[in-house]
């Protein structure tokens, strides 16, 4: 209660002039009371805090004094007996900008009077419980709007320990607690005691369902998005689950239902917003592995964005992350239905996503280390007709279902088939075509294939099994030329790898190139080779068998790569043909080929060869230089070996990739019956 000074100042009248001594109000009609008796019978309302009855009385003089109102709290603002700007607050008309800067202004009048501070306390308290009783229907549907200075005082004068019972006042009388000052006691309850945690996140009214309309009808009131965001990552951060779903409701309902409707958002800032909510799913996915509460979450916020007309490509991310998460705890099976989903969700599909999605999608059928895993997926997402028969005869589907390399008659094939019949896959939606696989495809397939009985099976068998698988592959080729789209080296060097670098049959290896390449085949060789491969430290071939190689790259228009080029410098060093591999080298540097293999280097060095500027030399002073039993027995640089799978895996990787992404997609249906 704020009362004025005045001049003269009229007496108070015992209280039983004002009240009926049965009911305690004035009574009969309003209009025959003074000023001054209507001041003090709402004055001592006020101080028995009896909030709601003058609400009822202030109804009633507007009933009685109609339009002669105004001129009823002109004479109460005059009469100086009640504050005038709690006479504004109380018997304005109606709630508006004029009665809310009364009621500002009313509590500041309080804050900077010389009172205690617990006195002090006590009348902003009384304020804010008449400004609810005064207009509760606004209270309960908007909250009360106390000014950020109100809230910095409480900051700056509670004692720690009246944080609770301050906070739990403003939560009861629909306070709004999402000013900057506020805040810090909302902080504050999250890193104090249980009971504190538990009134900051409003869990102290979700044990009792009686108590569950409270955090229905306030939560999401009272604290804005970004408090409501706190909140779950700090329940995240303990671990309580308990109520995670209501609060990732009330999330996505404040985003929706206040901070995007609000016009003065900008852009930025409404893109903000999502990013902060996308965050907090992820660290919710971490911790539960929901992949269907994360998955149903995930798309109404694309819907939102959608709705917003915002650009989707700011959910790449975290859609990326999620499914990069997943697979690393193993969830395969999660990650394939999180890339279907990509389609439902509406994502716009740019290159650079798509390339990103389809590289998640091959790591993850590499790590599932199962070919029929990949034939699966072959059949359901290349539709086409032939795509069975492909299997077929590169025998790869008597090899998966009878462990043979043969092929079946259509009559045991279909039977297969049908025995073996595929659930639609949870990827066709997303990259499903009436195509073909491309030979890009298949050499995903071989790669696998070969991983997968390499484990367990002895040599003499695994390299029957490559011979097996290249004679059909070559068969194919020669009697379904139609069955390839955009054939390339893929396939081939699979198996050439596997027969150097794993099984270490180097003359093998050759026969397998050179009787391909006999068969002029039309196939494009990209950057790694098999005659690379065969070449590289291929200290088994003749002279004459390598040129016979060089011949067949000449005619089939095979570029030279790195491994070829090098390995003809070593070649000539070995047999002391030092001008003929100084011309290899040179071919290296005009190449551009980057020089990092130090055994070129070293070469290079050691016959006064001109090196490129900027080559780093400094590992020839390091150590001393081995010897071996003969000058020109290099070792192949760790870094090297170790790049020639890197290279392998990176070519083979993008260019399934791009398979995937559809590239090939009209070059096949170009071919006419490619698809039909």
């Amino acid at each position: 209660m704020i009362l004025r000074s005045a001049r003269s100042r009229p007496q108070f009248r015992p209280a039983c002039v004002f009240f009926c001594p049965k009911q305690r109000g004035l009574h009969g009609d309003l209009k025959q009371r003074s000023t001054l008796e209507i001041i003090n019978h709402v004055q001592s309302r006020i101080a028995n805090e009896e909030y709601s009855s003058i609400k009822t009385f202030k109804n009633k003089l507007q009933r009685h004094y109609d339009s002669k109102y105004a001129g009823l709290l002109a004479d109460m603002r005059c009469l100086g007996v009640m504050d005038e700007k709690l006479v504004k607050m109380i018997f304005m008309r109606r709630s508006g900008p004029t009665q809310h800067t009364a009621f500002v202004s009313s509590l500041e009048s309080i804050k900077k009077g010389s009172n205690s501070v617990s006195e002090k306390r006590k009348r902003i308290y009384g304020i804010i419980k008449l400004q609810k009783a005064l207009y509760p229907e606004i209270a309960r549907t908007n909250g009360i709007l106390v000014p950020e200075t109100l809230h910095q005082w409480f900051w700056q004068n509670l004692r720690k320990d009246e944080t609770f019972q301050h906070y739990y006042f403003l939560i009861q009388n629909d306070v709004l607690l999402s000013s900057k000052s506020s805040n810090l006691f909302l902080r504050r309850l999250l890193k104090g005691s249980e009971m504190e945690v538990q009134l900051g996140t409003f869990q102290v009214f979700l044990h009792n369902p009686e108590h569950h309309e409270i955090f229905q009808s306030k939560f999401e009131k009272l604290y804005n998005f970004s408090q409501i965001n706190q909140i779950v990552t700090a329940v995240l951060a303990r671990k309580d689950l308990r109520y995670i779903k209501l609060y990732f409701a009330a999330l996505l309902n404040r985003l929706e239902g206040k901070e995007l409707q609000n016009s003065d958002l900008s852009e930025k800032q409404r893109i903000a917003l999502f990013i902060k909510f996308t965050n907090t799913l992820l660290n919710y996915l971490k911790l539960t592995c929901n992949y269907d509460m994360f998955l149903h979450s995930f798309k109404m916020v694309t819907d939102l964005v959608l709705a917003q007309k915002l650009d989707t490509r700011l959910l790449h991310k975290p859609f990326l992350l999620a499914i990069q998460y997943l697979r690393s705890l193993s969830q395969h099976s999660h990650v394939l239905k999180l890339i279907s989903f990509a389609q439902e969700l509406s994502l716009e599909r740019s290159f650079k996503f798509k390339q990103s999605v389809i590289g998640e999608l091959v790591s993850t059928m590499r790590a599932f280390n199962d070919p029929k895993i990949i034939v699966d997926y072959i059949t359901t997402v290349y539709t086409s007709p032939k795509t069975l028969r492909l299997l077929n005869e590169l025998g790869i589907w008597s090899l998966l279902r009878h462990n043979s390399v043969n092929v079946l008659n259509a009559t045991q094939l279909e039977r297969d088939f049908e025995s073996n019949k595929i659930q639609k896959s949870h990827l066709s939606n997303f990259l499903a075509h009436r195509v073909l696989p491309n030979t890009v495809v298949l050499t995903e397939l071989y790669r696998v294939i070969l991983q997968y009985f390499s484990n367990g099976t002895p040599s003499t068998e695994l390299k029957q099994l490559i011979i097996d698988l290249y004679h059909r592959y070559k068969a194919c080729m020669i009697n379904h030329e139609d069955y390839f789209v955009q054939p390339d080296c893929g396939i081939i060097n699979v198996l050439i790898y596997h027969l150097r670098f794993q099984l270490k049959d180097h003359r093998l290896a050759f026969v397998l190139a050179q009787d391909f390449f006999q068969t002029q085949p039309f196939v494009k060789c990209d950057a790694s080779t098999p005659f690379g491969l065969v070449l590289y430290h291929n200290h088994a071939l003749t002279r004459t068998e390598i040129s016979s190689l060089l011949v067949l790259m000449d005619k089939h228009k095979v570029k030279l790569d790195f491994k070829v080029i090098s390995a003809m410098v070593f070649q000539n060093l070995r047999s002391g043909q030092i001008e003929e591999a100084h011309t290899w080298f040179q071919k290296l540097i005009s190449a551009g080929f980057p020089l990092t293999h130090r055994s070129l280097i070293k070469c290079a060095i050691e016959n006064d060869w001109e090196l490129p500027r900027g080559i780093d030399t400094s590992f020839m002073t390091k150590a001393p230089t081995s010897v071996s039993n003969s000058r020109f027995e290099f070792e192949i640089d760790d870094a090297v070996s170790g790049g020639i799978m890197e290279e392998e895996e990176h070519e083979s990787t993008v260019k399934f990739a791009n398979a995937l992404l559809g590239i090939t997609e009209t070059l096949a249906e170009s071919k006419g019956t490619a698809g039909d």
